[in-house]
């Protein structure tokens, strides 16, 4: 697991690969969430290259509530990437799922592009949100 934050564009770039286990997932959180450049309000897009993997729907269900934790640490929206394996994809349905009532707003792409445009016409559709509401 890796990651990259890039304070241009408020983005937090999660990438899992090979090996990957879930227990590595809490203790890589507190070094994400200790990152200086990490401000409040970023987006995650997360780059699911993993092949092999051992998750269950309780576990996928107790990231997601993990995740909701964190929720104010973040802006809630996470892009998921599951490039061409039907397998992820479906986990990644399943925590989707299990997220959406944790305030977590999870969607998932085949194409790291379809993440990142999403992410941008969510950021300036809020950016635009805010400019409304404080300008009647």
């Amino acid at each position: 697991m890796s990651h990259r934050i890039d304070p241009a564009v408020s983005r937090i770039m999660i990438c899992l690969t090979d090996p990957f286990a879930i227990d590595q997932v809490a203790p890589f959180n507190i070094q994400l969430f200790a990152d200086p450049l990490l401000g409040r309000g970023f987006d995650i897009l997360i780059d699911i290259r993993i092949r092999h993997y051992s998750m269950s729907p309780s576990i996928i269900r107790e990231h997601a509530a993990m995740a909701g934790a964190e929720n104010s640490r973040h802006s809630g929206r996470q892009a998921i990437v599951c490039h061409d394996n039907r397998l992820i994809y479906g986990l990644a349905r399943m925590y989707a799922l299990f997220s959406e009532p944790m305030g977590i707003k999870a969607k998932l792409f085949t194409t790291i592009q379809q993440a990142e445009q999403w992410l941008d016409e969510c950021r300036r559709d809020s950016v635009e949100m805010r400019a409304l509401s404080t300008n009647p």
